[in-house]
């Protein structure tokens, strides 16, 4: 009898492929690393080749020891709005550009001039700035104009995996849409969009429904991966979206919280709402949207704080205990990648203030996590406004979840209470509940229910909470606006230097 579920998580620095048996219990997992490259300053970009070579790894890996029969299906998440080129051949015209690549400045200032800022946000429910691939897009037509021309297909990661373990060049519309092509409330590509950046339908990728037949695997995919041929492959979504079923923050009063590289705060919804607080995508659940904030530098700025002050965040979190809510004084904006919610200044940057001769290495640490805790409550506030409901729980999860202390923060500064779940790879799991999902084990509530494990609860300090209200509400919420165009004056003449 088939018993266990294949969820792949594709990340931007990793591929993760893990095993689990229809309790959500960890059986076998590997994991490859991915190599970004930076060609210029703000570029990013990556061989889509190793995305598939480290895919194949990966599951060799962990089919070693699998017995083939065992196996009922597979789900596969992947890092949103990067986008490959393929020619007649089937070959990439050039490397896959980004997510995070910030090359596109002068067409997002042209797109904004040519369809209007608000009418792309209202179409796609996605910011036009450097996050959708859609800028980047034009940006190859205009400089690359001998390279896009041999465009026979434009994938998101989703469509090339795909294409490469079962023949299929399909994509979620709960990834899909973040490629900021589509319009959304009729989950269809925008003819407009497509137009302006001279992108024929046929270019683009067929869009199914998260939890329905992806394809199966091929013949020929079966001999690389060691994955059974005939293995239906179901569509999951986006990483951000496949987290949010793997979290279990299914309902609308449940915030999906990941503290990776990125910080990202989800909410789902049965409306098509639009606000600046938020970027509004297609839900991996039938019938709904997935409401997302994201914050650029999450986690990056702890690994930041080790790397340039030599100390192990990890340490000072004992210390970082004893220090009282507000850090005595001392309080951080964390816009080390820019402002993206509710600003949208790419150019701004991050301040500390309140410095004094009695504050430490570890006051500074704090101040970061506590600053990252605010923007979250800044978030929450948009969000509840937007939708006009209230969040009951947090579930949390990314690597900045293993730190007591963070959860401590943000759990007191929102008022709210954090459940970590067991597994630490919630995207691979969330994968996973979909290819179960999919292949008829139940329900996806049904199978969520039955895969989810919480292996810890963070209930807020009341007195702590009424501390951080005082802070985020009469000093927090002004800071930024108040130094908004020193900063992102001051933001935009840095960058110029650094390039």
């Amino acid at each position: 009898m088939a018993e266990y579920y294949l969820g792949i998580d594709c990340g931007t620095q990793s591929v993760r492929a893990v095993l689990f048996d229809r309790h959500g219990e960890t059986v076998r997992q590997a994991r490859a690393g991915l190599t970004v490259m930076e060609p210029r300053p703000g570029w990013s970009e990556q061989d889509p080749a190793q995305w598939w070579g480290s895919l194949c790894s990966v599951l060799r890996a962990v089919m070693r020891g699998t017995k083939r029969g065992s196996l009922a299906g597979m789900g596969l998440a992947y890092q949103r709005e990067t986008f490959v080129v393929l020619d007649n051949q089937g070959l990439a015209v050039r490397p896959a550009i980004l997510w995070n690549d910030q090359r596109a400045g002068r067409e997002i200032e042209e797109m904004s001039r040519d369809l209007g800022s608000e009418w792309f946000h209202r179409t796609t429910g996605k910011f036009l700035d450097t996050t959708p691939s859609a800028p980047k897009i034009k940006w190859m037509a205009a400089h690359e104009p001998h390279l896009f021309s041999r465009t026979d297909k434009l994938l998101d990661v989703g469509a090339y995996l795909h294409w490469r373990l079962t023949g299929e060049m399909t994509s979620p519309l709960a990834g899909a849409d973040t490629l900021g092509m589509m319009d959304i409330g009729n989950s269809t590509w925008s003819a407009r969009i497509a137009e302006y950046l001279g992108l024929p339908f046929s270019a683009l990728p067929t869009v199914v429904a998260s939890g329905s037949l992806a394809g199966k695997i091929s013949p020929e995919a079966a001999k690389m991966t060691g994955l059974p041929a005939g293995l239906p492959v179901i569509a999951a979504g986006g990483d951000g979206q496949v987290f949010a079923v793997g979290a279990g923050a299914l309902d609308p009063g449940s915030i999906a919280l990941n503290l990776g590289t990125a910080v990202t705060l989800g909410v789902h919804a049965t409306e098509c709402l639009m606000s600046p607080y938020f970027r509004t995508m297609s839900a991996v659940l039938p019938g709904h949207y997935y409401n997302e904030s994201v914050l650029r530098a999450g986690a990056q700025i702890i690994s930041w704080f080790g790397v340039n002050f030599g100390t192990d965040p990890a340490v000072l979190d004992a210390k970082c205990s004893a220090i009282s809510p507000g850090c005595d004084g001392l309080i951080t904006i964390p816009y080390w990648k820019g402002g993206m919610m509710p600003y949208n200044d790419p150019g701004a940057r991050g301040m500390t203030i309140g410095w004094s001769n009695y504050h430490t290495k570890a006051h500074f640490y704090r101040s970061l996590l506590e600053g990252i805790a605010f923007e979250l409550r800044l978030m929450l506030e948009g969000h509840q406004l937007a939708s006009r409901a209230g969040a009951h729980h947090i579930r949390l999860g990314g690597g900045g979840a293993a730190s007591g202390l963070w959860a401590r923060i943000i759990s007191d500064v929102t008022g709210l209470e954090i459940a970590l779940s067991k597994s630490v790879e919630n995207t691979a799991l969330g994968a996973a509940m979909i290819a179960a999902w999919g292949v008829g084990a139940g329900g996806l509530r049904e199978v969520s229910a039955a895969m989810d494990r919480i292996s810890r609860r963070t209930v807020p300090d009341q007195q702590s909470h009424e501390c951080y209200s005082e802070i985020f509400e009469g000093i927090y919420k002004d800071l930024y606006p108040a130094m908004r165009e020193k900063l992102v004056t001051w933001g935009a003449w840095t960058l110029k230097r650094v390039e």
